[in-house]
Parts: structure tokens; C-alpha cells; sequence
């Protein structure tokens, strides 16, 4: 047998919980994606372990012969349609965290504009905000954080065939 892996986590839950088997995760946390003292999802069973699961009927072992071609048209054109709503997704919510850190910090700006223009200029808060908003770049798309499945988001399209790569099902 080749990987054994878990991504779903209520699946993770219910073999820790109900059955007691551990297993040991592989996948690196959101939070923390550069460093490695503390892994998450997908969790990865022994051989040991998924021959008790699957000898007590409790889990079947699936192949996805998919997964060792090439993409296909209509998953590729899928995936880039979810890549691109999370990059718009997170390009309104870049702009909007700018601006709030913008407003959090509009005095300091205000003050700071006064200073360098001599002292004495007034400076309207309203549009001083604006210039500021004005400024904001967009997010490039190479800025973007990229999601990590943590369940089976395209393996809908796939067919099950036994022994090659390894998914356990509950």
C-alpha cells in the first residue's frame, strides 16, 4: 500500500475518538504554513492501521486512477475558476482591512501631512482619508494565499477503482 490519507475532519475525529487510531498529521497549518512543529490536515495512517479499519469493515481503501494523468479540461477550467474568485475575494478584503487601517490611523496622518506643509494648513479629515484610500494598490495576484483543501473538493468527478492511490472513506 502507498499513502494512506485522511481529509476530512470529521472523518479524523470520528477514527481518533470512536476507533483510537491516531495516525499522524502531514499537512502544514494556515496559520502557521512555515514551520513544522505542528502539522494539520490531511492526516496519514499506518498500513497497519488502515488493514485493521478496512479487515473490521469500518473503512474501504479507493483508488482515484485520475490523479495519476493529467488534469482534464473541465477540472483545469474549475480550478482556475476558483483560484480566480478567491483572488477577488481576497482583493475586497484586502482593500477593505487597507482601509480600516487607514481610518484607525487618519489623525496621526492628518497630523503628520500639517507638519510637513508648514503647521498651519487645515487639512479637511474627510479628504485627507480619501487621498490616502486613493493610494491603495491593488493586491497582485501573486500576493494571494493559496487554499489548502482540507476535504475533497474535485474528487466528485472521479471514479473509485481499488489499490493505487490510497483515500480511506468512512
Amino acid at each position: 500500500m502507498g499513502n494512506n490519507i485522511l481529509f476530512d475532519l470529521s472523518d479524523v475525529k470520528k477514527l481518533r475518538i470512536t476507533y483510537r487510531i491516531i495516525g499522524n498529521f502531514v499537512g502544514c497549518l494556515s496559520a502557521l504554513p512555515r514551520q513544522d512543529q505542528l502539522l494539520g490536515l490531511p492526516l496519514q495512517l499506518t498500513n497497519e492501521e488502515v488493514n485493521l479499519l478496512v479487515s473490521k469493515k469500518l473503512a474501504r481503501v479507493v483508488k482515484y486512477d485520475e490523479l495519476n494523468h493529467p488534469i482534464n479540461y473541465e477540472n483545469a477550467e474549475q480550478r482556475k475558476k476558483i483560484h480566480k474568485q478567491s483572488y477577488l475575494e481576497q482583493a475586497i478584503v484586502f482593500r477593505e482591512e487597507r482601509k480600516k487601517q487607514i481610518l484607525s490611523v487618519a489623525d496621526k496622518i492628518i497630523e503628520g501631512k500639517r507638519k510637513k506643509k508648514g503647521g498651519e494648513t487645515i487639512f479637511d479629515k474627510q479628504s485627507a482619508v480619501n487621498e490616502e484610500l486613493e493610494k491603495i494598490a491593488e493586491m497582485t495576484e501573486d500576493a494571494m494565499m493559496v487554499q489548502i483543501f482540507t476535504s475533497r473538493p474535485l474528487l466528485a468527478n472521479f471514479l473509485p477503482f481499488h489499490y493505487y492511490f490510497h483515500y480511506l472513506l468512512f
